[in-house]
């Protein structure tokens, strides 16, 4: 994107968020099973555009003892990620 002679850079990074935070991107982008409400913290991230998040995702200990052979304390899962519409429109 070009703004006269010089380019026009976004401000772009990907950050941890609070739980609370992301809850209100699941929310306000209409994710199909709400809010993350695990008991345990997980880890929240978001990318940020020029300090705005455009998507969320979250990851947490396993909710089962053991999936595919591996236990809570070998594995994570993604539990909620969500974006506002389309990362690239066709």
């Amino acid at each position: 994107m070009t703004m006269g002679s010089h380019l026009l850079f976004l401000d772009v990074a990907f950050r941890s968020i609070e739980r609370d935070m992301l809850n209100q991107c699941l929310v306000a982008w209409g994710h199909k099973m709400g809010p993350v409400r695990r008991p345990t913290g997980g880890w929240s991230r978001a990318v940020l555009v020029d300090g705005e998040p455009v998507a969320v995702a979250a990851t947490d200990t396993l909710i089962r003892p053991r999936v595919a052979g591996l236990s809570r304390h070998e594995a994570i899962e993604l539990c909620g990620y969500a974006q506002p519409g389309p990362i690239c429109p066709a």
